[in-house]
């Protein structure tokens, strides 16, 4: 469960953040690839192998889960997101409306924001989980929406893990398949979605993004905050990093909360680099989660 978003500045164009939430501790490595003729820059999930990041183009691309129960899988061990591949190879293309085109042909579930400085596509796609009587031979259809979003001043996205193009993937509001509380999950992705747009309208400077969506106090229930604390050892979706793309700059920015981080600063930032990386201090969101005490 995470939440997407991405905003257009006068002077930056597109810019994108992300809230990420696991059921466990991940252990992050940032890698700058070079394959094909290709600088990559992205966040690697040593657990999951899932990714996400941009290239020397500017090409970027961000997601949130819509195929909801291989999301919680994440939990098992031995699970490997197929999705990370398929956003490492669209990462390799020139262009935005390329890399759309190989993640819909590679079947990426997920409500994904691709985007350079100029152009910004939203894709919400996924397999129709109201089909009850799915099987191998009677597989889900993949169903999928993309918008071009407008290059208006702070005009704002946000996607969390319903559709809202297509109502028939993500969180139901009445499916209660594998023991999961779609009830309550469908609320928590509505309410995260709407504090987060809420907050983004605030929003005036590119360096102000991951704080747009470190919203942490809106709701009494704190798992109803885009920024959700808990204890992901006890198996609790919890938020364990944010990321950030800026386009223009090619620079990939990372907040580690709950998660290990492992990266080789100096290396990926030299003078002959096409993508850059920065972290971002979590000093004002560690006191927050030392209020709470989330270990207990």
């Amino acid at each position: 469960m995470c939440v997407v978003a991405a905003k257009y500045f006068k002077e930056s164009g597109w810019v994108a953040a992300k809230n990420r939430d696991r059921n466990y501790l991940p252990s992050i490595k940032i890698i700058q690839s070079n394959r094909k003729g290709v600088q990559r820059m992205y966040i690697y999930d040593e657990a999951t192998k899932y990714t996400e990041g941009l290239n020397e183009f500017g090409v970027c691309i961000v997601s949130a889960a819509m195929d909801v129960f291989d999301d919680e899988k994440e939990r098992e061990a031995g699970f490997v997101s197929t999705y990370g591949k398929k956003i490492r190879d669209a990462l390799l293309e020139k262009s935005p409306q390329a890399a759309l085109k190989k993640l819909i042909d590679t079947q990426l579930a997920g409500a994904t924001l691709i985007f350079d400085e100029r152009e910004c596509w939203l894709l919400e796609a996924g397999f129709d989980v109201l089909k009850k009587d799915a099987s191998k031979d009677n597989p889900r259809e993949y169903k999928f929406e993309k918008r071009r979003l407008e290059n208006k001043i702070g005009n704002t996205v946000v996607r969390t893990n319903h559709g809202v193009f297509v109502p028939e993937i993500g969180y139901q509001p009445n499916d209660d398949r594998k023991n999961t509380d779609a009830q309550a999950a469908r609320k928590s992705s509505e309410t995260r979605m709407k504090y987060t747009e809420d907050s983004l309208k605030k929003v005036k400077q590119v360096t102000d993004m991951l704080d747009g969506l470190a919203v942490k106090d809106a709701d009494k229930d704190k798992f109803l905050n885009p920024i959700r604390l808990g204890n992901p050892e006890k198996g609790e979706m919890v938020t364990t990093g944010q990321l950030m793309l800026v386009a223009k700059e090619r620079t990939l920015s990372y907040r580690p909360l709950f998660s290990e981080i492992e990266v080789n600063y100096s290396s990926l930032n030299g003078p002959d680099k096409k993508t850059y990386f920065e972290i971002v201090s979590s000093r004002d969101l560690i006191a927050f989660k030392e209020h709470y005490n989330p270990w207990k």
